[in-house]
Formats: structure tokens, C-alpha cells, sequence
């Protein structure tokens, strides 16, 4: 259930036509920069508002395109989800699916050692996917391997496990960036909490990061009022009784409103709609 697209995360959170354009368009910008010098994006901002939809966005789209290699969405309220056990197994299957070369070696070191499933993330990381892709490199080019889709989003990473383990995460995944012979980059979502602030400011990652953070600069009001309006719009086109809310419902002033107590969090105004 932690890819973008499984069932188990039917109709989950995503940008309302026309919001958050200037971060979604920042991001793609990143994603499809040729010679970039950091490898991991680290998308962060407080609790609701909107980190999740902003990664689900990026992900359809980028999975439209056929540049998406792999994604995990983190969630501490579903199972297999609320921790890191399953990340790497659930990379690699996506993976071998994004880069079909690695996928027999991949299966050939499963069959000769299935136990290496319940290895640490570390021994994992260099057992299925960077010894593949090193193996895969001397029947195939370096070219055609880096033709295949390279972005990986990890969202929700403040919801895996604890302090230790998120930081553990992302000690791992960095080393993947250093050991891969070919270019891997990450979408990296998360609240902005302490621990992970500190890793992604410190060796190695600092110089291998570039952050984003979902505050005032982004406008998010606006695209709260344009979300909103949508929403009130679409009751009175489809309600039972939108016929007698009248054109004028709801009141600008009452929209106004609305978005002041929401305070820039998607969340809140997405639960106004809902009830």
C-alpha cells in the first residue's frame, strides 16, 4: 500500500487544479535538470499543509511522463507503512520494473539467498540494488541504464518509525546517490522536525541537498481561496438542493473567513468541504 497508485491509498490527497503551481512547477524544474548538483529535494512544512498532495501530484505526473522510478508513502496510521522494514523491498520491486536490466540479477540473489530479505536496510540497499545495477552495467551501457526513469519519492518520512530510524533512512539512501555508478535522485517529504533538519545540515547530505519549504512565500492562501471556491462552486452544481443556494453563496466575506482560520493548512479547508 505505499505506492502512489495502490489501492489501499484510493483517492488520496492531491492539488486542486491551478494551486500550488509555483511549487510543483519548482519541483519539476529540479527533477528535470540534466546536471544538477544535489540529489535529494527535501520538500518540508508543518503538519496539513499539503505536503502529501503536492508528492501525489508530482508522482502522477512524473509517472505519466515515464520518469518515475519508484515511490513510498509513509504512514504511521496504516499497516506495513508506519516503518521501514518494507522500504527497500518495496524500491527494488518498483525498480526492477522502472530498470528492467537489474530485475534477473535481482531475482538471482533472492533465489540463492532468500533470507537476504530480512537483512538490514543497509545490507539490503547494497545487496539488491547496488550490486545489481553494478552487475547489470558490464551486459548493458551506462547509457541505456541511465536512460531509464531515476526519481524515487519518499513522502512522509517524519511518520517512519522514530527519530532514530527516519535518520537511519536517510543515512541509507545517501549512500546509495554515492555508491550507484549511475545517478539516483529523491523527493524527500517530511515535517520539518529537528532531527531530520539536522541530518539534511550536516555531512553528507547538506551538500547534496536542496530544500523547499512550504511557507508564506508560496501564497498558500490564495490557493486556499481558489480550492474553496471550486468546492463550493461544484456543491452548488451538484447538490440536491443546490438550486436554492443562490449565485451568490457562499459570501465572499465568508470565504474570507475560511481561509483566515485555515492559516495556510490545506487540511483544514479540504475538512470544511468534506463536512
Amino acid at each position: 500500500g505505499a505506492l502512489h497508485n495502490s489501492e489501499e491509498r484510493y483517492d488520496p490527497p492531491n492539488c486542486h487544479h491551478d494551486t500550488r503551481t509555483a511549487v510543483l512547477q519548482k519541483i519539476k524544474l529540479w527533477v528535470e535538470e540534466i546536471k544538477r548538483a544535489s540529489d535529494f529535494l527535501w520538500l518540508h512544512g508543518s503538519a496539513g499543509v499539503g505536503k502529501s498532495a503536492i508528492a501525489q501530484t508530482i508522482a502522477e505526473w512524473f509517472k505519466t511522463y515515464n520518469q518515475l522510478a519508484a515511490t513510498f508513502f509513509f504512514s504511521c496510521s496504516a499497516a506495513g507503512r508506519g516503518d521501514s522494514k518494507h522500504l527497500i523491498v518495496t524500491l527494488v520491486y518498483q525498480l526492477c520494473q522502472s530498470m528492467p536490466e537489474i530485475r534477473s540479477y535481482v531475482e538471482d540473489i533472492i533465489d540463492r539467498d532468500p533470507l537476504v530479505l530480512s537483512l538490514t536496510l543497509q545490507d539490503q540497499v547494497m545487496a539488491l540494488i547496488i550490486e545489481p545495477v553494478r552487475q547489470a552495467l558490464q551486459t548493458s551501457s551506462r547509457v541505456k541504464l541511465a536512460s531509464h526513469p531515476n526519481f524515487i519519492i519518499i513522502d512522509g518520512l517524519d511518520e517512519c518509525g522514530d527519530d532514530q530510524a527516519q535518520c537511519d533512512v536517510l543515512r541509507i539512501l545517501s549512500s546509495v546517490v554515492k555508491r550507484l555508478p549511475i545517478q539516483m535522485s529523491f523527493l524527500i517529504a517530511s515535517r520539518p522536525e529537528p532531527h531530520i533538519r539536522k541530518a539534511f545540515e550536516t555531512t553528507p547530505l547538506e551538500s547534496m541537498t536542496v530544500q523547499l519549504a512550504l511557507d508564506e512565500s508560496y501564497l498558500p492562501s490564495k490557493d486556499i481561496e481558489i480550492f474553496l471556491l471550486a468546492k463550493f462552486e461544484n456543491i452548488k452544481q451538484n447538490h440536491p438542493i443546490g438550486d436554492v443556494l443562490g449565485r451568490t453563496w457562499p459570501a465572499q466575506s465568508d470565504i474570507n473567513s475560511l481561509v483566515r482560520k485555515a492559516s495556510g493548512q490545506f487540511i483544514y479547508a479540504s475538512t470544511v468541504i468534506k463536512y
